[in-house]
């Protein structure tokens, strides 16, 4: 096959554009912060802070996609996700569960506190923007040990033979 470490040969434009529409793409929704304190109406603060969670890094992914290939965009995909698959050490896990964990509640703590009134949409908007990122960074930051255990909760197992040995009428 080929080198696996290096990427297919574009031109140094083409591969610059492709990995800024991936950097991009990764950033996008932190913009979600920034537009209520742009001074836009209320719906439009809203669709742009919207735009930039939802739809604005799927197109940016696609542009990337283009701009660098099937196996350009491949091989980066891989370096990114090996940067984020090393394993967590005990203090990053904790805090990333940790993060993930007190999100609703400092999210109803916030909403309750820094917001002056339910019309004040600006401060819900940032708040609400505020909260899903950290869960993200929570997410990304406990590492592929609480993806795997996380993973392990929605698996479905059936009976156990703890179970079976407590209650012998069941089984019949």
């Amino acid at each position: 096959m080929g080198d696996q470490t290096q990427g297919p040969p574009l031109s140094r434009n083409r591969r610059l554009a492709g990995i800024g529409c991936l950097v991009l793409a990764t950033v996008l929704p932190a913009g979600a912060l920034v537009t209520p304190s742009l001074g836009l109406a209320p719906p439009v603060a809203a669709f742009a802070a919207g735009a930039c969670m939802v739809g604005g890094p799927e197109v940016l992914v696609v542009a990337a996609a283009l701009l660098l290939g099937r196996k350009g965009l491949i091989h980066y995909e891989k370096r990114i996700a090996r940067t984020i698959r090393r394993p967590a050490c005990p203090a990053r896990y904790y805090a990333g569960v940790a993060l993930m964990l007190t999100n609703l509640t400092l999210l109803r703590w916030c909403l309750g506190v820094f917001v002056d009134s339910p019309a004040d949409l600006k401060g819900r908007l940032m708040i609400v923007s505020l909260t899903d990122l950290s869960f993200v960074l929570g997410f990304v930051m406990a590492g592929p040990q609480f993806w795997l255990k996380a993973w392990g909760l929605l698996l479905y197992r059936g009976r156990t033979p703890e179970a079976s040995e407590a209650d012998p009428e069941r089984n019949r």
